[in-house]
């Protein structure tokens, strides 16, 4: 029963939490300075064990307070690759960590889909730019007392 309902919780969590909210003043149109669609496909090694592997389509990520549409990330991904990374690696640690507290976690870092930084469409942010990462869950007793 807890384990289900962890799982529910995580998947309640990732789409509420996840791409980053915007924040305005008005209620006026304002885009959010990144934009990610995340699939978190969760396999259950044992009892206390799931591995993650996490699927992130950027369409925009703001690094060094500057937005860049997928085809932005495209054409700097070699100069500034690792703040793209960065951006997306603190989000689903974050998240993690909120999901699981309490557990022992292990966040890879994320590697790019090398096709999909060929890819390009009329649109500057379709189609994304495809990150992965693997995570690993190991629940604690601290989770469960919780």
């Amino acid at each position: 029963m807890r384990l289900s309902l962890a799982l529910f919780l995580f998947v309640l969590t990732c789409l509420n939490q996840f791409p980053f909210p915007v924040e305005g003043e008005d209620d006026s149109s304002t885009y959010a300075d990144t934009w990610v669609d995340a699939t978190f496909d969760v396999t259950v090694v044992n009892g206390t064990v799931f591995d993650v592997d996490v699927e992130l389509d950027a369409h925009r990520i703001t690094i060094f307070d500057e937005s860049y549409s997928a085809e932005g990330i495209r054409q700097n991904y070699e100069e500034d690759g690792a703040a793209f990374k960065l951006v997306l690696y603190n989000g689903v640690e974050s998240l993690m960590e909120e999901v699981f507290e309490g557990c022992d976690l292990v966040v890879n870092r994320p590697y790019v889909d090398e096709n999909s930084l060929m890819l390009t469409g009329g649109n500057p942010f379709v189609p994304p730019v495809v990150f992965y990462m693997e995570c690993r869950v190991s629940l604690t007793p601290v989770f469960f007392n919780a």
